[in-house]
């Protein structure tokens, strides 16, 4: 992938000295870009060691900031490797989102945010959920992992860059390499428009992608058995005892008119 890099190094920001003293900063760059990220300390400039970009360890409480000073920088290194690890591209501005834990930017991925959903419902399975409606869902995360993987060949994408373009897209593979017709991709599209109000809802995500999208089923003639039929299939032998077992529920339900 295009960012594959990282430059890490410690830094004092002198013009912004104080009387508590000098911060230090991490400068962070990357392929493309560069940039700054505070890490919440200062330091007296006379015990910093220029070469090495640390304190000299000559006290005490030197050492114990140096040993923060590599904690941040190990936190830094560890979302860059994250990111990598997902398949997305890293970036300053994520990177910042989550070591300053700013909820306002909240950096989920959108399989991420599908995870959580899935475990919420298994949880309340047997009480607000069925096993069926689990089943769909976890179906549905699978077909969204493809998708990912086949439009923008990454593994993952973040939530903040799901737009109109990614539905139609979307509507599109599901129809064209999955081959399934227009009401059951539909009702694929409704599955993924929950996740992405729960976003919004959480506030990982500023603006629902499905604002624009009209998930509209069409009317199918389904066709019915006349009578005739239905004495046919009554009196068909079958020696398959598991489907003359279905050919009995299947009358079953025409006769009594239930589903189940």
């Amino acid at each position: 992938m295009e960012n594959s890099r990282i430059y890490l190094s410690f830094f004092l920001y002198k013009s912004r000295k104080n009387k508590n003293g000098t911060p230090v900063y991490l400068k962070i760059t990357l392929p493309n870009e560069t940039g700054q990220l505070h890490t919440g300390i200062t330091v007296d400039e006379k015990h910093w060691n220029q070469q090495k970009h640390h304190l000299r360890e000559n006290r005490p409480e030197h050492k114990e900031l140096n040993k923060q000073l590599s904690l941040f920088k190990s936190n830094v290194l560890a979302t860059f490797n994250d990111c990598l690890e997902k398949d997305i591209p890293a970036s300053i501005d994520i990177i910042k989102q989550r070591i300053n834990g700013d909820n306002n930017g909240d950096v989920r991925t959108l399989l991420e945010a599908f995870r959580l959903h899935n475990n919420q419902l298994r949880q309340k399975l047997g009480v607000e959920s069925t096993k069926a409606t689990v089943t769909k869902y976890e179906s549905l995360l699978k077909k969204v992992t493809r998708y990912i993987e086949y439009q923008y060949k990454r593994k993952d994408v973040f939530l903040k860059e799901l737009d109109h373009r990614f539905v139609v897209n979307f509507e599109i593979f599901l129809k064209t390499v999955d081959l399934i017709s227009h009401n059951p991709a539909i009702k694929y599209i409704q599955f993924l428009k929950k996740i992405t109000n729960m976003s919004v809802a959480h506030g990982w995500l500023d603006k629902n992608p499905f604002l624009n999208f009209k998930c509209s089923l069409k009317d199918i003639d389904r066709g019915f058995l006349n009578d005739d039929e239905l004495s046919k299939l009554q009196r068909k032998e079958i020696p398959n005892r598991r489907l003359s077992a279905v050919r009995d529920i299947f009358l079953f339900a025409c006769y009594t008119g239930l589903a189940y």
